[in-house]
């Protein structure tokens, strides 16, 4: 298999690249924003031609800063919105498949929804974002879409929420830092979802694509928590491996104790059946994921350095 993969530099990019080292018979072309701009489309042909035209493009590139994007829209729109429409023109002309990653960010989040959907939004769930960053988002699947490529091919456009990983920086990577070194941490515990993990987000893509799946599919884990609750998981795993602060406690806290620029979404879970429908697999629940996360030996020799 012959990859592209845009969006390097990101923790779902490393991922990928971690991934594609122990496999034999793969190769990855891996490149950084800065490497191949993905907002610049007059120079995919120059770069890409450079070596043979792969049988996937894995874009990871996208704006992430939530907060942000509302006061940088454009920029937002720019990156999210237009260029994963330009990337799957590409595609389509050179007969590549494409697997683009949106986010739950493109749902509403209200408690309405969490009454409707209490196991997760499902793929076909209306979409209605409350902050920039979703509609950015969601203007990227639309241009995806409007190209024609999920329904002539067997692309992906797969959501995932709460991404984390022992690698960048993230919620889990954040909560475990601060657990060596501060005795008080304050927590909202009204924001209901589900982390994912890098690893589980390739394993469940790589199972898609061996599938000949194609369309909108919803990624991610088992179960459901509240960020604090995620964050009382790390703190006993910090305590448990000795690297906890002597006095650390949590607090939990709501929404409206942490105000933001963006509105966050009050319920983010996203319903994995589909894909198991199509994959035959089930997903892991998330602390199995996060335990494995926290077993990773550089998460904690990064922070302790």
């Amino acid at each position: 298999m012959k990859i592209v993969l845009t969006g390097a530099g990101g923790q779902l990019g490393q991922q990928w690249q971690q991934w594609a080292a122990s496999q034999a018979g793969v190769t990855l072309w891996a490149y950084s924003s800065a490497q191949l701009d993905i907002t610049k489309p007059e120079t995919f042909d120059e770069i890409l031609g450079r070596h043979e035209v792969p049988d996937v493009w894995v874009n990871c590139a996208a704006y992430t800063k939530v907060d942000d994007a509302e006061t940088q829209p454009e920029r937002a729109m720019l990156v999210n919105g237009e260029a994963p429409g330009w990337i799957a023109q590409w595609c389509v002309e050179h007969a590549c498949r494409l697997v683009h990653y949106s986010t739950d960010y493109v749902f509403s989040g209200s408690p309405e929804d969490q009454a409707t959907y209490p196991e997760g939004y499902p793929e076909e769930a209306p979409t209605n974002p409350a902050n920039t960053y979703g509609q950015s988002k969601l203007a990227g699947e639309l241009a995806i879409q409007s190209t024609g490529i999920l329904a002539s091919s067997t692309s992906l456009l797969l959501r995932v929420a709460w991404l984390c990983s022992p690698h960048g920086q993230n919620f889990v990577t954040t909560m475990a830092r601060l657990a060596t070194q501060r005795p008080e941490l304050r927590v909202v515990d009204d924001q209901t979802g589900a982390p994912a993990f890098c690893d589980d987000v390739v394993t469940q893509t790589l199972a898609l694509l061996h599938a000949q799946a194609s369309g909108i599919i919803h990624l991610g884990s088992a179960g459901q928590g509240t960020w604090a609750d995620v964050a009382d998981a790390v703190f006993e795993q910090a305590r448990t491996r000795g690297h906890a602060h002597p006095d650390l406690k949590l607090h939990r806290i709501p929404t409206s104790d942490y105000p933001t620029p963006a509105a966050r979404p009050h319920f983010s879970k996203l319903s994995t059946e589909k894909f198991s429908s199509l994959t035959g697999h089930y997903p892991p629940d998330w602390r199995d994921s996060l335990s494995r996360c926290l077993a990773d030996p550089t998460l904690w020799s990064t922070i302790n350095s």
